[in-house]
């Protein structure tokens, strides 16, 4: 069987059955913060403020739910019959997650714009690489624990720490030192995209563990 028949067979499923609870409750975050704050006419500090806070979030509700078990019949044929690896189902899990943990942060781009609030260059990099390293620790939280409350509370204690603490106590282990300040420079030059390849990195560790767990079990 190509490469190709594997694939969208895994992506459809992915996208029909694992990914709507968990999209839909990435959109129910955002409408809900948007209702809440309702946005207009802001300045730039607000929309990085929202922005920031908001939209990391949804990269922990997408991501951290990776290896959860198969229920579907069509899920359980791809995996059995066809003898589809573990590693190629959980990589397309993945990536379906990612792209839409792109696209969320281009549309609540797209409706502050139309709200006519100021945005600062690099934004959107920014809130996806937030998005990625915490969904990418949360996932490992999983892998390593098959626990998935805590798979959630691990991630998400850590960024109400970052943002409650600030850069005073975190230093460079808070997600404040990898984006851009209020004033648009950066907290330590250079460290940008180290929250995007920390994520993949983890999402990686979390499919090669889950995959070996699942061998050895």
């Amino acid at each position: 069987m190509t490469l190709s028949k594997r694939v969208f067979p895994v992506a459809k499923i992915c996208v029909k059955n694992n990914l709507p609870p968990h999209l839909l409750l990435s959109l129910g975050l955002l409408t809900g913060a948007f209702l809440i704050m309702w946005p207009c006419y802001w300045e730039r500090d607000d929309t990085l403020f929202f922005f920031l806070t908001f939209l990391p979030l949804t990269g922990i509700l997408l991501l951290t739910p990776l290896f959860l078990p198969e229920q579907d019949r069509d899920t359980l044929d791809v995996i059995r019959m066809r003898a589809t690896p573990l590693a190629l189902i959980f990589s397309v899990r993945a990536v379906c997650g990612i792209l839409f943990l792109l696209a969320l942060p281009a549309g609540a781009l797209l409706v502050l714009s139309l709200l006519h609030c100021e945005i600062s260059s690099g934004l959107w990099s920014e809130a996806v690489s937030c998005s990625l390293f915490l969904g990418g620790l949360g996932a490992l939280c999983y892998a390593l624990w098959e626990n998935l409350p805590a798979a959630y509370l691990v991630p998400v204690l850590y960024f109400i720490l970052c943002n409650m603490t600030g850069r005073e106590r975190m230093k460079e282990w808070g997600l404040e030192a990898f984006c851009i300040a209020p004033n648009g420079q950066d907290y330590i030059p250079g460290l940008r995209p180290a929250l995007l390849v920390g994520g993949l990195l983890l999402l990686l560790a979390a499919i090669l563990l889950r995959c070996r767990r699942k061998r050895n079990g």
